[in-house]
Formats: C-alpha cells, structure tokens, sequence
C-alpha cells in the first residue's frame, strides 16, 4: 500500500510539474503577447502625441496668419475708403471749381437737363441763367444726335449772349 501510495504521488507529481510548466508556458506566451502589445500601444500613443503637437501647431500657425489676414483686409478697406472719400473730395473741388466759372456751370447745368436734371437749363433753346451772376449763356449742342455728353465734352460750345440783361425782363 506504500508503493501504491509512493506511486500514486509520483504520478501526481510528475502531472503537476508537467500542468505547471505548459502553465508557465502559456503564462509566458501571454506575457510576451501582452507586453508586444503594451509596446506598440505606446509607440501609437507617442506617434499620435507628436501628430497632435505637429497638427496643433499648424493650427496656431493657421490662426495667427487668419489674424494678420484680417488686419490686412481691415487696413485695405480702410485705405479704400480713404481713397474714396479723397476721390469725392476731389470731386466736389472740381464741381465747385466748375461752379466759379459761368461757362462751365452753364456746361453742368446743360448736361443735367440733357440727363433730365431738375430742370436749371430749358430744353428747347439750351438757355442757362446763372442766378449768383445774373448772366445768360446759351448752350448749343453741335449735332442734334449728342446723348452721351459725358465722354465728349467738346459737344456743347457756349454762345455769349447779345445783351447781359436776365431773360424774362
């Protein structure tokens, strides 16, 4: 009965070393497994990491460029409208400019009522009076088919008139 039992020990022995060492085998697959797996999961971390860094400065960059962007269109529309405003102030010194000379405030005035202006000049004889002076002058289109005056303005010639008084008097 010794020797069953010695037997039966050793038996049971042998199968013991024998489960652990495929245990520890298997165990030491799964640790290499794992740990592979470990690695490479902390490779793609620190290449996903350095992706971000490298794609949140580009968007840093991106944003700073937006904001000087914006600063130079802001400052273009504002020389625009600076442009703008000095090309009307230009205008208007001409126009008033125009408006000093009797003969061309007469031009301007023809031209608006050839426009269909607020009436300054009568259409059928062209006769302009300029009230600041009291003088009339005469504009005569010098062909009868002048609808754009505004690229030809050797059209009209001015006639002085015959006598200075006011037409009406």
């Amino acid at each position: 009965m010794l020797e069953s039992i010695a037997s039966d020990f050793a038996q049971m022995e042998s199968q013991a070393r024998s489960d652990e060492t495929s245990q520890q085998d298997s165990h030491d697959t799964w640790l290499t497994a794992t740990s592979a797996n470990i690695a490479e999961l902390k490779t793609d971390t620190q290449m996903k990491k350095a992706r971000k860094e490298t794609q949140s400065a580009k968007l840093e960059a991106k944003k700073l460029e937006a904001k000087q962007l914006e600063a130079k269109h802001a400052a273009e529309a504002q020389r625009q409208k600076d442009a703008v405003k000095a090309q009307v102030e230009d205008l208007r010194t001409r126009f008033e400019a125009l408006l000093a000379d009797p003969r061309e405030a007469a031009l301007a005035a023809r031209v608006n009522a050839l426009r269909g202006g607020d009436g300054a000049a009568d259409g059928a004889g062209g006769t302009v009076e300029l009230e600041a002076s009291g003088q009339v002058w005469q504009a005569v289109p010098e062909t009868s088919n002048s609808t754009d005056l505004r690229q030809n303005k050797d059209l009209l010639s001015f006639q002085e008139p015959r006598s200075h008084t006011r037409i009406g008097q």
